[in-house]
């Protein structure tokens, strides 16, 4: 990514964080911010929600999904298999129909699968299959969702 597209990306995501704006505003800025968004009219995103600003275009997040207020979205890790520091790019999306509660953190890698819900406060560190309810630090499986 150029270090012109890149500040621009990271003043988006940073004014979507910390200002108080309204929701479809908010999503826009995420969106224009380098975050793929499918459903910015049907979707939610909570104050001072924070996106990774190093790689904010592997996230993706799908229709009807609600991120609460907090919530961080982290989409690199330390490469340690190298010397020095480098960044390792991954991965993180979030299907349709999912609720994040407040204060997640989402790390690198995984996927929240189709109408998933995620506590207040959990960390996820591994992928949460479609249908499930997971919470805690890290997070683990409560129960199914019935629908």
């Amino acid at each position: 990514m150029g270090a012109i597209k890149r500040l621009r990306s990271i003043v988006l995501l940073k004014i979507a964080r910390n200002v108080s704006i309204p929701n479809m505003v908010r999503l826009y800025l995420v969106k224009w911010g380098g975050v793929r968004i499918s459903d910015v009219h049907n979707s939610y995103i909570g104050d001072c929600v924070v996106f990774d600003t190093l790689f904010p275009e592997q996230i993706t997040i799908g229709n009807h999904v609600h991120i609460t207020s907090g919530c961080k979205i982290l989409t690199h890790s330390l490469e340690t298999s190298k010397p020095g520091i480098s960044w390792k790019k991954t991965k993180v999306i979030i299907e349709d129909d999912c609720f994040i509660g407040t204060n997640s953190v989402i790390c690198n890698n995984v996927v929240i699968g189709k109408n998933s819900i995620i506590g207040a406060g959990s960390i996820v560190t591994k992928s949460v299959p479609p249908n499930e309810i997971w919470a805690g630090n890290p997070a683990k499986f409560v129960k199914n969702r019935t629908i």
